[in-house]
């Protein structure tokens, strides 16, 4: 009875996580604005036709990607996240590292739009659609459980490890 009480008392009450989700996804949002507005800044269509075209020249000269390559796209936000939550300085680190996904999605998408025109739109939804979508909301929810971690409001480890095998199961 007394163990029942002590361990309701260390969890996060479910408003508390929602306001942590709700911080992370705003420096998400953030990161996505700055995003977007970088690409605007960086030139005419011109420059980033330029830019796309040297990066479809090394693409195509190089042989099929690994999979250790294939698996650091597609993991290196999430694993990070995972990673960041056994660290001292997670707090700084899992919203700056929430925001960098957020302008990196929001900068390669806009720079396919700005430079393709509107045949870039279903460009960017093919390429970073599906696997975006369940990409972010695993590294949000990482992100949260390597907050709660730090904060010493959460005693489930295998939490993340639960999160992070759903992220590779669903992004196969």
């Amino acid at each position: 009875m007394v163990a029942r009480k002590n361990r309701a008392k260390h969890l996060p009450s479910p408003s508390s996580r929602g306001l942590r989700l709700l911080f992370l996804c705003g420096f998400f949002v953030f990161g996505a604005v700055i995003g977007h507005i970088v690409t605007r800044l960086i030139g005419n269509e011109f420059e980033l036709k330029q830019m796309l075209a040297a990066l479809a020249s090394q693409e195509t000269a190089s042989a099929a990607p690994s999979l250790w390559k294939v698996f650091a796209v597609y993991f290196r936000f999430p694993l990070l996240a995972f990673l960041l939550g056994y660290c001292s300085f997670a707090l700084a680190a899992v919203p700056i590292l929430i925001a960098i996904q957020g302008f990196s999605l929001s900068f390669a998408a806009s720079a396919l739009v700005v430079s393709l025109g509107p045949a870039g739109i279903p460009l960017a939804l093919s390429s970073f659609g599906l696997r975006s979508l369940i990409t972010i909301v695993c590294t949000l929810f990482i992100g949260l459980w390597a907050l709660s971690r730090v904060t010493g409001n959460n005693d489930k480890e295998q939490h993340a490890m639960r999160l992070f095998g759903i992220c590779f199961f669903l992004s196969k």
